[in-house]
């Protein structure tokens, strides 16, 4: 177990601090020390292969005051990694100290030993993340573990900065592919050549100086073959001091025609060359290009036998490529956006035009196709010597989902009245788990995590807020220290529907007008308002403070549902009797017949 001071406020800063910092800038603080660390680790990013680019800072208390004892990111290669790199800064300073890191701690052997194993050895106190690892062999152990040796464990600070950074490491663990990073250089009339096959110069030396950090930060550029034999690119990084960072060189050339004498191949020793191709392992031309030095990639091929973008990215993401920069022309510009595999868009626009006969930056699509899709935002906009940058990022589709099959039962531990209702929830959840602005259902009504922390009797608990007008609608207004809600989190891609599918916007309440046995089970009756009514069949399906339940029957304004003992056991519902009220989730598809109802002729 680590030998840590009684727990007490951290009041953790980028520069020593006086004595009397208070426990109040204790989450600002945090979040200042975890910006310290995520820049740290940008620093590594392209450079760490299959391994994320992580960052790592610890901070010591030293006579009243906070200080720097240890810093590091993830080495080229992937090892060793940010933790252990900061901790042998730091050495004996580690023990009872703070480690501030980007992404949970590994838990597990690979080719070196555990991460969470070397803090705790060291004697750190407290550990605050990011994030959690998505990976199957982390997933939250790393701050199980932690926790289980006597490490205070914080995590979920500047959560979004982190998932930027990461983003290529996400993507190939959560989706098998890369983080794809489209970087297009157009005129003010959006083209991007005064004509096809003619290389153009658009933007300044500016411009292109940061598209080749751009490069330094991706583990691969990829190009179409027809990029290859127009303009002959070497594609590597050249600002001083950065060539070592060049990028894996793809490209994708479906029937193997990249000129013998194209740089890439006869630089194909000094920085690797992947030719994604579909065509045969037995093509004439495999063995003459593999004795370049170049690594022959066979994908599968579209119906019109093209390279398949899809299953190249697969393979990528199996070959451990984290992030790639796209920097084809306008045919593979477009490819990529119509088949949606663009993460991001870097887009340097210069203020002159090229005129009638340039190419189109995506051959014959709007560039509003991106900058103006609801699946995109712009996310940064600068200006980069004369010419403009515009940065967009992919909306991932936050829209959260519930089954309605209750998990928990929470108990609240304390009401605040203020703006807005401030309540905390004790719960068995894995507090790791709760991550700050993770949604759980609360009695069918959906809420944000804003903070969470462990109960000395070894519940977990967590804070949630809510505005007026969900107390207007719902039963939240009861709710007062001791009130007990069924919990359920939300749904995570590849989770069971076990139940139907449940938003958590509850649409107002029912009254419980009687409990009757029947059987083993109860049957309970309710009453709602008609313009809910109206929605509620028999057989269908209804959410009951956040329980999947079927209809029995209606009449009226009033229907019946039956409750089973495990229900009732597991479950707010076996307390629940006469003159209660629940919160309501009418059927989400009961919704929309209704609504296209209106407009039968």
């Amino acid at each position: 177990m680590a030998n840590c001071p009684a727990m007490k406020s951290f009041p953790d800063t980028d520069r020593p601090m006086s004595p009397d910092t208070g426990s109040d800038n204790q989450n600002e603080q945090d979040r200042r020390w975890m910006n310290h660390a995520l820049r740290l680790g940008r620093r590594s990013r392209g450079m760490t292969g299959s391994n994320p680019a992580v960052g790592c800072v610890i901070v010591a208390e030293r006579q009243g005051r906070q200080c720097l004892v240890g810093a590091g990111c993830t080495a080229p290669g992937g090892r060793p990694h940010a933790e252990r790199v900061a901790l042998d800064m730091a050495g004996n300073r580690a023990r009872g100290a703070t480690a501030y890191v980007t992404l949970e701690p590994c838990s597990h052997y690979g080719q070196t030993p555990p991460c969470t194993g070397a803090l705790i050895d060291a004697g750190v106190c407290r550990v605050v993340t990011a994030m959690n690892d998505p990976d199957v062999r982390v997933a939250g152990t790393g701050h199980r573990r932690l926790r289980e040796a006597g490490v205070q464990v914080t995590t979920g600070f500047s959560q979004d900065e982190a998932g930027r950074d990461l983003a290529g490491f996400l993507s190939r663990v959560v989706r098998g592919r890369p983080h794809v990073v489209l970087k297009l250089a157009m005129s003010a009339d959006g083209k991007i050549s005064a004509k096809p096959g003619e290389p153009t110069s658009i933007t300044g030396p500016a411009a292109r100086a940061q598209v080749h950090v751009m490069r330094a930060q991706a583990d691969a550029i990829l190009v179409g073959v027809s990029t290859v034999m127009a303009d002959d690119p070497a594609l590597t990084c050249r600002l001083p001091g950065m060539v070592s960072r060049s990028p894996i060189r793809l490209v994708t050339d479906s029937r193997l025609t990249i000129p013998a004498d194209a740089q890439l191949l006869q630089t194909a020793g000094d920085v690797p060359v992947w030719i994604l191709t579909c065509a045969s392992p037995e093509h004439a031309r495999v063995a003459d290009l593999k004795s370049t030095g170049a690594t022959i990639v066979h994908c599968g091929a579209t119906l019109n036998g093209k390279v398949d973008l899809h299953d190249a990215m697969q393979r990528l993401g199996g070959r451990g490529v984290n992030r790639v920069l796209a920097e084809g022309g306008a045919h593979m510009a477009k490819a990529l956006v119509e088949e949606d595999l663009v993460d991001e868009l870097a887009l340097f626009t210069a203020p002159g035009d090229i005129g009638e006969g340039g190419l189109a930056a995506f051959a014959g699509i709007p560039v509003s196709t991106i900058t103006s899709s609801p699946k995109f935002r712009a996310r940064r906009h600068a200006f980069v010597g004369e010419d403009k940058l515009a940065v967009y990022e992919r909306v991932e589709k936050d829209t959260v989902m519930f089954t309605g099959l209750v998990t928990d039962i929470g108990e609240v531990l304390s009401v605040e009245q203020g703006g807005d209702v401030t309540a905390e929830i004790a719960c068995n959840y894995d507090v790791d788990t709760l991550a700050i602005g993770a949604s759980i259902a609360c009695s069918g009504v959906c809420l944000t995590v804003v903070s969470s922390r462990q109960l000395e009797d070894g519940r977990g608990a967590f804070t949630v807020q809510y505005s007026a007008e969900t107390l207007s609608k719902t039963t939240l207004s009861c709710w007062k220290a001791g009130t007990r809600v069924n919990l359920e989190k939300s749904l995570k891609l590849g989770d069971e529907i076990g139940g139907h599918l449940v938003s958590g916007h509850a649409d107002g309440v029912a009254r419980i007008l009687s409990v009757q046995p029947e059987g083993d089970s109860l049957r309970f009756s309710f009453e709602v308002d008609a313009a809910l009514a109206r929605f509620i069949a028999p057989k269908g399906s209804v959410a009951l403070d956040g329980t999947s339940l079927t209809v029995n029957e209606v009449d009226g304004n009033q229907f019946g549902v039956n409750i089973i003992p495990h229900t009732a056991a597991v479950t707010t519902w076996g307390r629940l009797g006469a003159g209660d009220s629940v919160n309501v989730e009418i059927d989400m598809l009961a919704r929309y017949v209704a609504r296209l109802a209106q407009f039968q002729v």
